[in-house]
């Protein structure tokens, strides 16, 4: 015959099972946890790139992306580790990489960029769609205007710009932080031309420098302000 439980003996036995039971769903939840990556955060993160900053917000198939004030979406890859992102987009190939808190990220310019995570707010990084979306034609310098022939321009491609002096065709890079702008050294062609022209060559160039304000007018205008001049264009 076989003894029968005690009152005590059944609470005993009742509590050994919900004691079991409890510790299932917290080695469950910690399985979860484990699968569950920074990769997987539709959270917006924000990497440091050396100068520059980038921004991702991460789905499971692809990771939008901020960078230099333009956004763009890659698609998710297949990768040994981390998660990866790669595209042909309109600028050029772009290939993201993200592991923890490590980044490296390869923009159009074939650079490869190593970024680490921050704690900075995606929304504090620039966003400026526009001044990629055209060329823009010189209006004003330094506020003094332009002569009629004159005609200088300005177009942003992803962390290129190019365009022309009004004289002579130039090239380079710039980089967006918060609402600045900063260009490196501008490659120009050596074409001669009058002087009123070469005048407001010199005074164009000389204004494309590093730390230019940038405003988008009501009126469409692109202003950049700077300690060396200012620029105004259509």
């Amino acid at each position: 015959m076989k003894p029968l439980l005690t009152a005590s003996m059944a609470t005993a036995l009742m509590a050994i099972t919900a004691c079991t039971t409890s510790v299932n769903i917290i080695e469950d939840k910690k399985v979860d946890e484990r699968k569950q990556t920074s990769t997987d955060s539709p959270d917006p993160i924000v990497f440091a790139c050396g100068d520059t900053e980038l921004g991702a917000t991460l789905s499971e198939d692809r990771a939008i992306v901020q960078f230099n004030g333009q956004t763009w979406s890659l698609p998710k890859v297949g990768a040994p580790t981390g998660a990866k992102f790669e595209d042909e987009t309109t600028a050029g190939p772009m290939t993201l990489w993200i592991d923890d808190i490590n980044a490296s990220f390869k923009f159009t310019d074939g650079l490869q960029r190593n970024c680490t995570k921050t704690d900075r707010d995606i929304a504090e990084l620039p966003t400026m769609p526009w001044l990629s979306s055209k060329e823009w034609v010189v209006e004003d310098i330094n506020k003094g205007g332009v002569i009629d022939n004159y005609h200088a321009t300005l177009t942003f491609d992803g962390i290129s710009v190019s365009g022309s002096t009004g004289c002579n065709s130039f090239s380079g890079r710039y980089v967006i932080a918060g609402s600045k702008i900063s260009f490196s050294p501008l490659l120009t062609t050596r074409r001669g031309c009058a002087p009123a022209i070469m005048d407001l060559e010199q005074k164009f160039l000389r204004a494309l420098t590093t730390g230019l304000d940038v405003e988008l007018k009501d009126t469409g205008a692109l202003v950049l302000t700077g300690e060396t001049g200012s620029i105004t264009a259509l």
